[in-house]
C-alpha cells in the first residue's frame, strides 16, 4: 500500500494466500467480487509459501485486484470488510475485527482511499451491505457499540448494543467523467481494460478468460 514491491514470486515458492473463511473465531472477510464490478476483487490474506492459520491480526492485510485476480495490491495493513457500489466505481471498507469510528472509501477502484467518520463512539462493524446489484451509492453499516472502549462516564448510553448507520455517497461525486473518446490517454478519466495476462506464463498469445 506504500508503493513498494512485495518481492513475492511464484518461482520462489511465494504467493498471495487468501482467507476463504474464518479461522479460530476471527471474522476475516472472504474473497469478494460482484458481477456488476467487472474485474474488481477484494480479499484478506498474507504473502508467503502458505496461508498463515494462526489468525494473528498483525499478519493479515487486505488486498485488491483490478484485473480479475491476475494481480493484487495491498490496500490496508489490517483486515477489512468491504462492499462495492456504483458498478465497482465506489468501494467502501472498514475494520471488522477491531472497533472503529471510521469507514474508508475509494472512487477510483482502490488507487486512493479517504476516511469518513461515521460515529462518535467506537463501533464493532459486523457488515457493510448494499442493494443486490451493487449499482447504487447508498450503503448500510451495522454492528454494535464497543462498550469496553467507550468512556466510563457515558457507557450506559451505548450499552444497549446494536447500531445501524446509513451512508449516502451520491452527493460526494459531483464531477462528470470526461475523455471517453480517448480512453487510456492523459486527460481522460477512462482506461482500456481486458482480462488478458500478456503471456506471462509462456504463451505467445497470452491467456484470455482461462483459455
Amino acid at each position: 500500500m506504500r508503493g513498494k514491491p512485495t518481492n513475492c514470486y511464484s518461482e520462489d515458492g511465494c504467493s498471495l494466500n487468501l482467507n476463504m473463511y474464518s479461522l479460530n473465531e476471527q471474522r476475516f472477510a472472504p474473497p469478494y467480487s460482484q458481477e456488476a464490478a467487472i474485474g474488481v476483487v477484494m480479499a484478506v490474506g498474507n504473502p508467503g509459501n502458505s496461508l498463515d492459520v494462526s489468525a494473528t491480526v498483525g499478519k493479515k492485510a487486505t488486498y485488491l485486484s483490478r484485473d480479475g485476480g491476475l494481480t493484487f495490491a495491498e490496500v490496508a495493513k489490517i483486515p477489512l470488510i468491504y462492499e462495492f457500489g456504483d458498478h465497482g466505481g465506489l468501494l467502501v471498507a472498514a475494520p471488522n475485527i477491531q472497533s472503529t469510528t471510521q469507514v474508508r472509501y475509494s472512487w477510483n477502484e482502490g488507487k486512493t482511499w479517504t476516511k469518513l467518520k461515521i460515529s462518535e463512539q467506537p463501533v464493532l462493524i459486523e457488515n457493510i451491505i448494499i442493494e443486490t446489484k451493487s449499482t447504487s451509492q447508498q450503503f448500510v453499516v451495522y454492528g454494535a457499540y464497543d462498550v469496553e472502549e467507550i468512556n466510563e462516564t457515558n457507557k450506559d448510553e451505548y450499552s444497549t448494543g446494536n447500531v445501524m448507520i446509513t451512508l449516502d455517497f451520491a452527493g460526494l461525486h459531483a464531477q462528470n467523467c470526461k475523455g471517453i473518446d480517448n480512453a487510456g490517454k492523459d486527460g481522460s478519466d477512462y482506461e482500456l481494460w481486458s482480462p488478458h495476462d500478456d503471456g506471462r506464463h509462456g504463451s505467445t498469445k497470452g491467456c484470455f478468460l482461462g483459455h
